[in-house]
């Protein structure tokens, strides 16, 4: 397929200027404005006009799309590094209890009915007898348990309620069930004889020892950076470093969402010297440019008429 930059760049300032402009009027209804982001991509995109001739205001191709598409992904690990930088420790031990029974039942409750609703829509909870019937049930309650953490994040800022003890509870409740979510995907498929159980819980555990040890050593590397460059650019690079090594190996080596990673890297870096210089950095740049693109992306990509085929191919 073909590859013109010329229509990046056209589809780029179409982005920015209609995530703006139909933000503001979320804000002004007393929505947040990803909302109106969100909408944006869905009204510029082709995803609403299928059928009807118009192809949308931006139509890019399969290769310019995962352009955009990467572009989107560096927004949602900037939203999560910056709420990781955001995150005081002390009251994320306080409400660590908390959010771990939130992140139980957000994925404990979605499971359960999913799958019973599902059971019901293939002839009925006698279905569970059948154990491939069983086995898709579970895997739909699965995928129900899912949450977007960036949209969670940047709701919570707009509101200003971040750094307070029920968006730190809400977060920490978010990532929690993320992992959580990723080992019932596995013990699921596991069971199905797809997946490998232990394997999956191996490489949590992995990725746990792994953001310690090496968060560790990054934390006391940034102490000795700022001590000696303190309010310097290169202070600011070292932690943009940090923030993606962190988000690659999260999911290249332990697969872990890249997001998860990303946060663990912000939460790193928290609490210390030009730890707000930092992240001032990493919303400027991601406010201009990286967050319009992932909410938008979202409406953009959207296939309604495709969704269904989507959940079977996730199955396969």
């Amino acid at each position: 397929m073909d590859f013109n930059v010329m229509h990046i760049l056209l589809d780029c300032g179409i982005i920015l200027l209609a995530t703006k402009a139909i933000g503001m009027v979320t804000r002004k209804i007393g929505l947040p404005q990803v909302v109106g982001m969100i909408i944006a991509g869905l009204l510029i995109g082709p995803a609403l006009f299928r059928g009807t001739g118009f192809a949308g205001l931006i139509h890019p191709t399969e290769i310019e799309m995962d352009v955009l598409k990467s572009f989107s992904q560096i927004g949602v690990v900037f939203i999560l590094f910056s709420s990781g930088l955001e995150t005081d420790f002390r009251e994320m031990k306080r409400s660590g209890a908390a959010a771990t029974c939130i992140a139980l039942a957000g994925v404990i409750v979605p499971i359960l009915f999913g799958t019973v609703v599902a059971l019901l829509f293939m002839g009925g909870l006698s279905a569970a007898h059948d154990n491939e019937k069983l086995m898709n049930a579970l895997f739909i309650g699965c995928i129900l348990s899912a949450t977007s953490v960036g949209i969670t994040v940047e709701t919570l800022r707009e509101l200003g309620k971040l750094k307070t003890k029920i968006g730190t509870t809400v977060l920490s409740a978010a990532i929690i069930d993320d992992v959580i979510g990723i080992v019932a995907l596995s013990i699921i498929t596991g069971l199905g004889g797809e997946g490998n159980i232990w394997m999956t819980l191996l490489r949590v555990a992995g990725f746990f020892v792994f953001t310690i040890v090496v968060g560790y050593l990054l934390r006391r590397a940034f102490k000795l950076m700022v001590r000696i460059y303190p309010h310097k650019r290169r202070t600011s690079i070292f932690a943009f470093a940090a923030c993606f090594f962190f988000a690659y190996a999260a999911e290249e080596f332990f697969g872990i969402a890249a997001i998860t990673g990303a946060y663990m890297a912000g939460l790193m870096l928290s609490g210390l010297g030009d730890s707000q210089f930092v992240d001032r950095k990493v919303i400027v740049s991601s406010y201009m440019f990286f967050t319009p693109m992932f909410f938008a992306y979202i409406g953009i990509s959207a296939d309604f008429s495709a969704f269904h085929w989507s959940m079977l191919q996730r199955s396969s």
